[in-house]
């Protein structure tokens, strides 16, 4: 099965894994290549096209010069068949450069293997000059990495083909074919093509072979022109226009048609396949006491079930490492959890299979669950395939109905914060009853932050600043994934920086922070400003004072995109500033109520006066929601004018 959901699944560049990739993860161990020569599952035969170059019209590379692209691929042509326990997919891309900054880009071809189920054979691959010159590919130059992309079920090698002596007119060819074996597949056999890129395409040509009862075909591309007939469909589409790129890509995966080709099977079928496969290695279970062990040890009340889901989710998050070089079998299977237990590292599907016998050794009740960490929407995904997923989470049904999940593989976290890095995102439940795939819950406010400062006038005008922010969250969790590997002292000058900059101050405050391991508590960052006074505040003081916080965190929501629409997870700030003004000195006027309304979100502002003190509450809310482009002038309009509403001024009188 190879990934036919993912962007340039077919033929990718550099310059589409770096502007249109949604989730990456460093390299676990260096990145190093490999040359051709050192694996028995790829082949390179150099041959030649059996078919000319296609060329550009004048008018054509007019247009794509006027739109500064750097290279156009003239031809994607994939066909896909069976033999036998195999699919065979045969690939032909023929790519023009226009630009220099095209041949940097793109000037590298890349093609998706798993050694553990696939062969690939290389036919041709070839750059011809404008000139008419022809310049093969040197196959000692052909290399294999690793593909660091987090898939749930994959021992994936990228293997990139260079394409020599380009120079700009130059059309880089290659031709291959990828043999997978099914039968070392343990789910149902799929595959396909996404059928947009970063880049233009002059023409994709599909056609698939050997439809039957058992195989069929899906499209989610409106404009593809299909023709089936004779247990074979041949489908085409010219001009496809490229991905537009924008600040934030992370809705765009469910808005790029694709072509599927597979097994054909139900999505209840799916889920207990996988369901079993998982199911297997749970059963072998872990030494007899572990979980009492690990309560004991944390001296938790095994009758208390929310505090030994805590617990043991604690344990697997945290004590196992989230880790993995798998090949074969165990990169398409999860470990037994007794070995996962003893090695103390593994991957998602790993660390999900050791919380699930830990949770059922300990009395409670856990199931896995597939996640499509770039997927948002669950329309057009008819074509049940474990393909579309890239993660495995541990869910549980509570006895009200509710469901939670919870994330593994995120450390120092409580099991309902963890389950924020995935929240909305396309799910398959490995249930019996599963019938479709769904979206995960997601909380109106993913983060909330509590903000408060108490600022002390005294008579003499020196004045002493109290600041306090809470992180709770989604705010937490990005907080410690920004400073987690950052050495405290530096973590603090990091922080102080930012403060000034915020506050737009010179004066440097003095920072603590609490509760950074503590998954328990907010994560807190505390400030204190000592400010010298010039000997006497005038008869009519007024206190002024700015949400510099609440501004600068709800203005982080402002749409930049262009094009795409943009996911709010949800923010909730509440803001209290708190004053004290010397003895000799009442409050006589304060600003003004604020309580605005939007269908996007609000903000609110109310006065407290007591004897000593008058205290500001401002509440700002802008849920959950999914932003289209037309609204982003809307949006940015309210938190304009709203935000720079949220001066406080308190005028006083001598006494």
């Amino acid at each position: 099965m190879n990934h036919a959901v993912t962007p340039g699944t077919l033929f990718r560049s550099s310059v589409t894994r770096s502007r249109f990739a949604i989730l990456m993860l460093a390299c676990l161990a260096p990145c190093a290549a490999t040359a051709l020569g050192d694996h028995d599952w790829l082949d390179f035969q150099q041959g030649t096209f059996a078919t000319e170059s296609p060329g550009l019209e004048p008018d054509r590379r007019e247009t794509l010069d006027a739109l500064e692209h750097g290279f156009v691929d003239l031809v994607w042509s994939i066909e896909f068949s069976r033999e036998g326990d195999n699919i065979v997919e045969h690939f032909r891309l023929v790519r023009h450069f226009l630009t220099f900054d095209g041949i940097e880009s793109g000037g590298e071809l890349e093609i998706s293997v798993a050694p553990s189920r696939d062969h690939l054979t290389i036919e041709a691959a070839e750059s011809l000059r404008a000139d008419g010159r022809r310049f093969l590919v040197d196959p000692l130059t052909i290399q294999v990495q690793d593909d660091t992309r987090p898939r749930i079920f994959s021992d994936v090698k990228n293997v990139t083909v260079p394409c020599p002596s380009l120079d700009t007119g130059s059309t880089c060819m290659i031709e291959y074919t990828r043999r997978t074996r099914t039968r070392d597949w343990p789910m149902p056999w799929a595959t396909g093509a996404a059928l947009q890129s970063g880049y233009p395409i002059e023409r994709i040509e599909i056609v698939a072979e050997g439809l039957d009862e058992e195989t069929h075909w899906s499209t989610t591309d409106l404009e593809l022109a299909c023709e089936e007939g004779s247990g074979r469909v041949v489908c085409t589409k010219t001009l496809v226009e490229p991905l537009q790129p924008d600040l934030d890509l992370g809705l765009v995966r469910d808005q790029i048609p694709t072509f599927s080709f597979g097994e054909r099977k139900d999505w209840q079928s799916v889920a207990v396949l996988v369901r079993d496969l998982v199911e297997r290695e749970v059963i072998k279970g872990i030494p007899a006491g572990t979980a009492d062990r690990i309560l004991a040890t944390a001296q938790i009340d095994p009758t208390d079930e929310q505090a030994t889901w805590n617990e043991i989710f604690r344990f697997a998050a945290d004590e196992i490492r989230y880790l993995g070089f798998e090949q074969g079998r165990n990169a398409v299977v999860p470990h037994p959890p007794a070995t996962t237990l003893e090695r103390r590292f593994g991957d998602c599907k790993d660390k999900v299979t050791l919380l699930i016998a830990l949770a059922r050794q300990a009395g409670l009740d856990a199931y896995p669950v597939l996640v499509a960490t770039d997927r948002y929407s669950n329309r057009d995904v008819d074509f049940a395939s474990s393909n579309y997923f890239d993660h495995m989470v541990v869910c549980s049904t509570t006895n009200s109905g509710e469901t939670i999940c919870a994330d593994p593989t995120l450390t120092n976290a409580l099991p309902e914060d963890s389950a924020l890095a995935v929240a909305g995102r396309l799910a398959l439940p490995l249930r019996a009853e599963t019938r479709a795939p769904e979206l995960l819950p997601s909380p109106e406010f993913a983060s909330r932050i509590e903000l408060e400062r108490r600022s002390i006038v005294h008579c003499d005008g020196s004045t002493r600043i109290e600041s306090r922010r809470a992180l709770v969250g989604e705010a937490r969790i990005r907080f410690r994934a920004q400073y987690a590997n950052v050495e405290p002292s530096v973590r603090r000058r990091f922080l102080m920086d930012e403060h000034k900059q915020v506050l737009r101050s010179t004066l440097s405050p003095g920072i603590e922070i609490e509760s950074f391991h503590d998954r328990t508590q907010p994560l807190s960052i505390n400030a204190e400003i000592e400010i010298e006074g010039d000997g006497s505040l005038a008869d009519d003081y007024v206190a002024i004072s700015h949400e510099n916080w609440l501004v600068h965190y709800a203005m982080g929501l402002r749409p930049a995109n262009l094009h795409y629409p943009v996911r709010i997870s949800g923010l909730e700030i509440v803001s209290r500033q708190i004053f004290e003004v010397c003895n000799d000195f009442a409050l006589l006027h304060h600003g003004a109520l604020l309580e605005m309304e939007t269908e996007f979100g609000r903000l609110v502002r109310n006065y407290e006066r007591r004897r000593d003190e008058v205290r500001v509450e401002t509440r700002f809310e802008f849920p959950r929601q999914i932003l289209a482009v037309d609204d982003f002038e809307h949006v940015n309009h309210f938190l304009t004018n709203a935000l720079e509403q949220t001066t406080i001024w308190l005028e006083h009188y001598r006494k």
